[in-house]
C-alpha cells in the first residue's frame, strides 16, 4: 500500500492554514509546509507564517528550519518532504501538505527526478545582463527555444528559475522529469477557491495587517543583517 498524503492548495488568503489545522486535528495528522519561504527564520510577517498558537495546535514540519541567507530549492524540499511523509505514515498518522509553492508540490506528488547541472557563473551573469537589457520576456523566449516543456511550467517573470533552466538546457539536460506516470502516494488534493472580489478584499486586509504588525521593520532588520 502506498503512503498516504492529503494536500491543501489554493491562492493566498483562502484559509489554507486554518483548513490544514482543522483537517489534521480531525484525522490525526501532522502538517508539512509546502511553501518555499516558510522554511526561513525571522521571516514571519511577510510570509504570513502561522502564529505560535497555530503552530502549537498540531505538529508542523518545514517551518523555521533555516537562516534567512541559506539556499533552499525544490530538490531540498522534495528530499526532506519524502522523509517526513515516510515518518508520519510509519507512526500511523496522516501527512497534510499545506501550501504553497506549485513547483514544490508538483515535484513531490509526480515524483520528479532532478538532474545535477554544474553552475556556470559566467553564463548566469550573461543571462542576467541580457534580461536587464531586453526584459524578462526576451529571456523567457530563449528558454522556449531550448526547452518548451520546462518553459511552460515557469512564469515569465521567474527570472532565477528561467536562467537555471537555460543553463540546464544548454548542457543538454532538463532540470527535472517524471520518474513514472504513477504517483508515489495515495493522495487526496483539496483546492480552495473564493469569489474574486472577496478574495481581493481579504488579501488587501492581510497586507494592511502586515504593515500594522511591522512588515517594514522586519524587512529592515533582515536587510541590516
Amino acid at each position: 500500500m502506498k503512503p498516504r498524503v492529503a494536500v491543501i492548495l489554493g491562492p493566498t488568503a483562502t484559509g489554507k492554514s486554518h483548513c490544514g489545522i482543522a483537517l489534521a486535528k480531525r484525522l490525526n495528522g501532522e502538517i508539512i509546509s509546502g511553501d518555499s519561504m516558510l522554511v526561513y527564520q525571522r521571516m514571519d510577517i511577510g510570509t504570513a507564517k502561522p502564529s505560535a498558537e497555530e503552530l502549537a495546535a498540531v505538529p508542523h514540519h518545514l517551518i523555521d528550519i533555516l537562516p534567512p541567507d541559506a539556499a533552499f530549492s525544490v530538490v531540498d524540499f522534495k528530499e526532506k518532504a519524502e522523509k517526513i511523509i515516510a515518518d508520519i505514515n510509519s507512526r500511523g498518522k496522516l501527512p497534510v501538505i499545506v501550501g504553497g509553492t506549485g513547483l514544490y508540490i508538483k515535484a513531490l506528488l509526480e515524483n520528479y527526478e532532478f538532474n545535477t547541472v554544474e553552475e556556470c557563473s559566467e553564463l548566469r551573469s550573461e543571462l542576467e545582463a541580457f534580461a536587464e537589457e531586453h526584459g524578462n520576456s526576451a529571456l523567457y523566449e530563449k528558454l522556449q527555444e531550448l526547452d518548451l516543456e520546462t518553459a511552460s511550467r515557469l512564469h515569465i517573470n521567474d527570472r532565477r528559475r528561467i536562467i537555471r533552466a537555460i543553463e540546464a538546457a544548454q548542457s543538454g539536460e532538463k532540470i527535472a522529469h517524471r520518474k513514472s506516470e504513477e504517483w508515489p502516494y495515495e493522495t487526496v488534493v483539496f483546492g480552495l477557491r473564493m469569489e474574486r472580489e472577496s478574495l481581493y478584499a481579504r488579501i488587501n486586509a492581510r497586507v494592511d495587517k502586515m504593515m500594522a504588525d511591522g512588515l517594514v521593520e522586519e524587512t529592515k532588520s533582515l536587510l541590516d543583517n
